[in-house]
């Protein structure tokens, strides 16, 4: 009938054009996202690299990676000092070089971070968090903290869809910084939930292997 041959027009015509209408959404909200973080991330780096502000912890962490100052960053994990370790070997002996080359690293990983957000269709905690950064100031590419943010932050997507992975995650974060491993509260379910163990089994067993792998230091 033509009221069949109508709808059946009507569905068709839904079919092609949502998706379209979808991606073209998908594009504006990556878009405006982008524009957002680049905003935001620009302001960093020129209150970080060309006025030097708020740049006195990159300096801190130089100083105990180069050992040139008796106990700096004696009271980080060693794991936490692992990153520092190889943007040293990457980057000449210059402290604002090594400056910049933490600032942009930071921006890398924060790129990454947005990106993976945006790939999971996740626009609005993709643009919150390029707010975030903007309103955090220059502190948020000038500390190490943002490190185990971030793997805080993974641990939290893979959580549902990958638990162990996630539990693993959850221990490098707390094998460079103590709060993550209050989150691991998070991982626990019923006592006879056989992927309560699993998590708890991983998220430990990956905490020993860091710290067995960790040189000790002298105190």
């Amino acid at each position: 009938s033509t009221l069949d041959r109508s709808s059946a027009a009507s569905d068709v015509y839904k079919r092609q054009t949502l998706p379209d209408v979808g991606k073209r959404l998908h594009r504006t909200s990556s878009a405006a996202v982008w524009a957002v973080w680049t905003a935001a991330h620009v302001l960093l780096v020129y209150f970080t690299v060309v006025r030097h502000w708020t740049v006195g912890d990159v300096h801190y962490y130089l100083q105990g990676v180069d050992g040139t100052s008796v106990g700096a960053m004696d009271e980080y994990p060693d794991a936490a000092v692992w990153p520092l370790r190889l943007l040293r070997l990457a980057v000449p002996d210059d402290k604002d070089v090594f400056t910049a080359a933490f600032v942009f690293s930071c921006l890398a990983l924060s790129a990454v971070f947005t990106a993976v957000l945006l790939r999971r269709g996740a626009w609005h905690s993709a643009l919150f968090w390029s707010l975030f950064v903007g309103l955090s100031g220059p502190v948020f590419v000038t500390r190490l903290d943002l490190v185990p943010g971030l793997l805080v932050g993974c641990a939290a997507g893979l959580l549902f869809t990958h638990p162990r992975v996630a539990s693993a995650v959850l221990a490098c974060a707390t094998a460079t910084k103590l709060w993550p491993g209050m989150l691991a509260a998070g991982l626990v379910g019923g006592a006879r939930n056989r992927g309560t163990w699993q998590r708890l089994v991983t998220f430990f067993v990956s905490l020993s292997l860091i710290h067995i792998s960790e040189p000790t230091r002298p105190y």
